[in-house]
Parts: structure tokens; sequence; C-alpha cells
């Protein structure tokens, strides 16, 4: 009776959890199969524009996620990612902080950020963190995936790039794997924000006594 008691307490928590949050926004593979357009060939950006396609290449263990990791630019969520499935974001030069974070029934847990639990060894909500300096007219490939290595390509020395699962491939390393995934969203548009120039006005600080 007491197990049973148990049980309907972590599902009722459970429920809670999910009726609060946006669970469904981060719906993997399992919940969700990704169903876009198969990827193809995007033109070369223009000068004032960059592409980055992130990708994950299909594996079994990524079919059977309940939820995706989410990747957040500047932190903001841009997009789950799901097996199977990619993403191209369109961005205005700049650098443009990247991280990769695993939800909790739609939570993002971002307190954990700023918990004694960011600094230990192993943070089981941060999955990958870098930073990138976005160059006008380039397009840039940013591969996710736990269990498989990217293909070796010989030509970029400078590759992979990234943290951890998280990698920069270059197009050749990709081109196989990138053919195969399928469209999770629309293209999302991103841009550095505009610094605030506008002139301090500084108040008169002397003293005047009478």
């Amino acid at each position: 009776m007491k197990l049973l008691s148990r049980i309907s307490a972590v599902l009722c928590a459970l429920y809670l959890l999910t009726a609060c949050s946006s669970w469904d926004r981060t719906f993997g593979a399992y919940l969700k199969p990704v169903e876009g357009e198969l990827y193809r060939a995007q033109a070369v950006p223009e000068l004032d524009n960059a592409h980055v396609i992130i990708y994950r290449p299909y594996s079994e263990w990524a079919e059977e996620e309940l939820e995706a990791p989410t990747v957040y630019v500047n932190g903001e969520p841009v997009v789950n990612i799901s097996s199977n499935g990619y993403q191209m974001l369109a961005l205005t030069p700049g650098q443009y902080q990247f991280m990769l974070k695993r939800p909790f029934f739609g939570l993002d847990l971002f307190f954990l950020e700023d918990s004694f639990l960011a600094e230990q060894p192993i943070n089981f909500n941060r999955i990958a963190s870098f930073s990138l300096d976005v160059a006008g007219g380039a397009t840039y490939y940013l591969r996710y995936a736990e269990l498989t290595s990217p293909r070796l390509d010989p030509a970029a020395v400078d590759m992979p790039l990234g943290d951890g699962p998280m990698q920069f491939v270059s197009h050749a390393s990709a081109k196989a794997e990138l053919e195969q995934t399928r469209q999770l969203n629309p293209v999302v548009k991103l841009s550095i924000p505009v610094q605030d120039t506008a002139p301090q006005v500084v108040g008169n600080k002397s003293w005047w006594w009478f």
C-alpha cells in the first residue's frame, strides 16, 4: 500500500511539472519524430549574414529520447535538437555564445548554472558550451552526437572544434550525414544586440552652500 502511495505521489508530481511547463516544446524523437523536409544544399549567405547548420545524425539511442537537448544562443532557446534532425540559423556577423542543455520536463533549470553544481566535474544539465565568432558570408556545420565521432576530413586541419559531443565539422565531413536529416523548424534569424551608444548625461555633482 505504501509503494502504491509513493508511485501515485511521483506520478502526481510529474503531472504538475508537465502541466506548468513547456514540456511539449522539448519532446524528443520517441514522442515527436522529426518529419520535416530532407536537408538540401543551401545558397552561400551574403556578406552581411552567416549560416550555422546544427544537425544530429540518427542513432537508436537518440530515437528513444523522451526529451531532446535544447540549443541556446546568447541565453535564448532556439531549437531542441532531436535525432535525425537539423536546424539552420541565419546570424549577423559577431560573437555568439552557444550552449546545449538537457531539459527536465520542459524546465530549463538555469538555476543550476549559478549553484555549486556548475563547478563540479560532471554537470548533468549542461552538455556543451562555447563561443563562436561568426564571419559574414560563412557557413558553419555544428554536429551533435553522443555516441559517434565525425567523419575524418584530412583537409580540415583545425577540425573538429567545439565542446564534447557538439563539434564544428567541415562540409565534406558533414555532407553524408546531413543529407539524411530532416528540418526541425524554419530558419531562425538572430542578430547581436545593438549596444546603447547614447551619451550619458552626467548631473552636476558640485555642492553650493549658502
